[in-house]
């Protein structure tokens, strides 16, 4: 072995218990696109956040989408990898953890997707609103 070289080969450390590289690779991925979604979000509500508007739901939003889309995320791909170098514990079904990547991605995205319409909707009603106040009044 040459000096310097990791344990495993020039790719790092390599047990029989290391997992595909697409399966906690899939979860970082997943997080930086998170992250990424969170900051131009961020970018959108900072007017709510300097005007102390924090428990408005799209700043709540926001919360969640950090949280759920970006943390999480980081912290399964990094329990994947942890969990079965580390601590030596190997990965029952690697169909199991695609599955779950997916059902993960799949919820994220339907929360995204009823963010935006929630977005939508509500700025649909901030640029009518003599079509609000009619509503309001039950008049068609």
């Amino acid at each position: 072995m040459e000096r310097g070289m990791p344990a495993g080969g020039p790719g790092g450390v390599v047990t029989s218990q290391s997992p595909p590289f697409t399966v906690p690779m899939r979860y970082m991925l997943l997080g930086m696109a998170g992250f990424v979604l969170f900051a131009f979000d961020l970018a959108a509500q900072s007017i709510h956040l300097s005007g102390g508007g924090a428990l408005l739901p799209a700043v709540i939003a926001l919360t969640h989408l950090l949280t759920l889309g970006s943390l999480l995320s980081f912290i399964m791909g990094a329990v994947y990898q942890l969990a079965t170098v580390a601590f030596l514990i190997p990965i029952a079904s690697e169909r199991s953890a695609r599955l779950n990547f997916a059902a993960g991605a799949v919820a994220g995205s339907i929360v995204i997707a009823l963010s935006v319409l929630g977005f939508v909707w509500q700025l649909q009603r901030v640029v009518h609103p003599k079509q609000v106040a009619k509503e309001l009044r039950g008049h068609d």
